[in-house]
């Protein structure tokens, strides 16, 4: 049977000789029948996450916890070049005695070396951005409710460990870690574990 339209009535797509659908619309090609129902793709979720966007915020802050650690981490190890180097720039007069003496009194009101802090303030801001990555990625699947909870409060606490070196940080990040770990955990019948 040739088709005498070469093209859909309803969606102006070209029809195959033959053809009695639109393979692009599905509408009968002598436009006798109602168009039919073309099959959706039975492996794509329609189901909205009811978390939304809280996996997005918890990634993106994980992504940003990591990236912050690995600059801590290059700052814990070029510290003493970058003093070096402001030391000269002190002494050539591009930066004042006075601006370079502060950031050395800065560095050294640590009761430790300035190296440990910054690698310390690493490890926390690198474990506390882990747990989240696994959290955020648990969240937006809805998988293994328990481990996600777990992840996220994980995420939250660590941060509270960078008080000795950055009381702001030590008390916003867990605040928000810990509203972020209330909202999933008050989703658990969404999770599929």
């Amino acid at each position: 049977m040739s088709n005498e339209n070469k093209f859909c009535y309803r969606c102006g797509a070209t029809l195959p000789d033959g053809s009695v659908f639109c393979p692009e619309c599905g509408a009968a090609v002598d436009g006798s029948q109602p168009p039919r129902e073309v099959p959706l793709n039975r492996n794509v979720s329609t189901k909205k996450n009811p978390l939304s966007p809280v996996p997005v915020l918890i990634l993106i802050y994980g992504v940003l916890a990591a990236l912050g650690a690995i600059m801590l981490f290059i700052l814990a190890i070029s510290v003493d070049g970058i003093l070096e180097m402001l030391k000269e720039m002190a002494d050539s007069g591009q930066i004042s005695q006075a601006d370079y003496q502060s950031i050395k009194d800065l560095f050294d009101s640590y009761s430790m070396p300035i190296q440990t802090v910054f690698f310390l303030m690493g490890a926390i801001f690198l474990a506390s951005g882990a747990a989240a990555i696994m959290a955020g990625a648990s969240a937006s699947e809805l998988k293994e409710w328990k481990r996600t909870v777990t992840l996220c409060g994980v995420a939250a606490v660590v941060p509270f460990f960078l008080a000795p070196f950055d009381i702001l940080n030590a008390i916003i990040l867990p605040a928000v870690g810990i509203i972020m770990t209330y909202m999933i955990y008050k989703h658990k019948d969404d999770f599929k574990s």
